[in-house]
């Protein structure tokens, strides 16, 4: 906790994202999967989160949408080792979604960040 606290919960989840990917390493996919549904049922609220986002207007509920790309960002996806890897994360993300939600999970994760006067940051 103190992590977070002083260096943000940005620096926590690229630890804890090290973390997982060193863990899992040589696992299959099916075990990853079992990993990625624990995870996102457990104390993160993802499903939640992304259920309440996806079914809003866009820029409804901010916190959240910067919440889907930190964590599933510094968790799953830029700490793959490769390109199937990564691909096995963002299936695993988007694969529950109608391809709509799909879309805009895309535009939240990969897309530009605005900060709270309305300008994209970089």
């Amino acid at each position: 906790m103190e992590i977070c606290l002083q260096f943000g919960s940005d620096f926590a989840y690229s630890c804890y994202g090290e973390f997982l990917h060193v863990f899992v390493a040589g696992w299959e996919d099916d075990e990853k999967l079992r990993a990625y549904q624990a995870i996102k049922a457990g104390a993160s609220c993802l499903d939640e989160r992304m259920h309440k986002v996806l079914h809003t207007a866009p820029g409804s509920h901010p916190w959240f949408e910067r919440y889907i790309r930190v964590f599933c960002r510094e968790i799953f996806l830029d700490k793959a080792s490769d390109r199937q890897e990564k691909l096995f994360w963002l299936t695993s993300i988007l694969k529950p979604w109608p391809i709509v939600c799909k879309a805009r999970l895309l535009y939240i994760i990969y897309g530009p960040v605005f900060n709270e006067s309305g300008k994209r940051n970089a």
